[in-house]
């Protein structure tokens, strides 16, 4: 079976270009597609997504993906989720409802405005925020500087977020007096709440890292 690459999933929300460009500059193979049969031959995923967990959910179910993004999750094909989908990853949501996700990653996505109900506290959290980790060894951190106490800014994009965990928190942020999870990995799986493809230089070197995987 040939392989289709890099394989960047489309199931209608995200800016799928923004994402594809870097690794185009990068020299890499990348492929935007909502094909099941693509995405079962890819040599790498990047999930995207901007929007609601429930619509995106079913957007997946539409294009027959569910089956397909599980299957290439225990053959341990890295794949990376970004803002929305690194929290499709997990458990569930408490969205509008709740909503099952594609159950990856143990973990409920959360609300930002049921832990803040200050209407002064400002809701989606945009903007650029430090990121942190004490982990220094995992190839996807490699060169990010993001030993805590120093950290790097990334772009920041949400209104729900995932709890920090020790478990599958692989560097966090936070919003306020609240630690969140800034990037999760379990196995071969990562996400990143914030937009890497939106954070400059750095982003684009957290990127280049995937690419090295």
């Amino acid at each position: 079976m040939t392989s289709s690459g890099i394989v960047i999933v489309d199931y209608g929300v995200g800016n799928l270009f923004n994402i594809k460009q870097p690794m185009v500059a990068l020299g890499e193979n990348v492929t935007i597609s909502d094909r099941p049969e693509i995405i079962e031959r890819a040599s790498k995923i990047i999930f995207p997504g901007v929007g609601a967990f429930g619509r995106a959910m079913e957007r997946l179910r539409r294009h027959g993906l569910v089956d397909v993004i599980k299957a290439k999750a225990q053959t341990g094909v890295p794949i990376l989720g970004i803002c929305l989908g690194m929290q499709l990853l997990f458990s569930s949501s408490k969205e509008s409802g709740v909503y099952q996700g594609l159950n990856l990653v143990n973990g409920e996505v959360f609300s930002l405005r049921d832990k803040f109900t200050d209407p002064r506290v400002k809701i989606p959290n945009i903007g650029w925020e430090k990121v942190y980790s004490s982990e220094k060894n995992d190839v996807l951190l490699k060169g990010l500087s993001l030993n805590e106490g120093n950290g790097q800014h990334f772009y920041f994009l949400h209104s729900y977020a995932v709890a920090s965990s020790e478990g599958n928190t692989l560097a966090k942020a936070k919003f306020h007096d609240m630690e969140i999870a800034a990037i999760i990995k379990k196995g071969s799986i990562y996400g990143c709440q914030f937009h890497p493809e939106r954070s400059g230089k750095i982003g684009h070197q957290l990127l280049k890292n995937f690419i090295a995987m």
